[in-house]
């Protein structure tokens, strides 16, 4: 089939016809690869979703008042731990 793409980039164009010269290919070829590999991989979700529809998961057991100390670490705050 032949077709015309628009909107290329043209510095990935010029690479990808030389690396397709260089292993004795064609630009079709390689694209065809490119496209076959694109379209295997899992489909990303375009499904929006709202942030309340997602569940919090629970936080795991430890010191409760670990946030405090990120706090004192991050904002060189005085822990109330300590």
């Amino acid at each position: 089939m032949d077709t015309t793409i628009r909107n290329l980039d043209e510095r990935l164009y010029r690479e990808m016809k030389g690396r397709a010269a260089l292993t004795g290919r064609t630009l079709g070829q390689v694209v065809n690869e490119a496209m076959a590999i694109y379209l295997s991989r899992p489909q990303e979700s375009t499904e929006l979703i709202s942030i309340a529809d997602i569940k919090p998961l629970p936080f795991p057991p430890g010191d409760p008042d670990l946030s405090e100390q990120v706090d004192a670490i991050v904002y060189d705050q005085e822990s109330s731990s300590e």
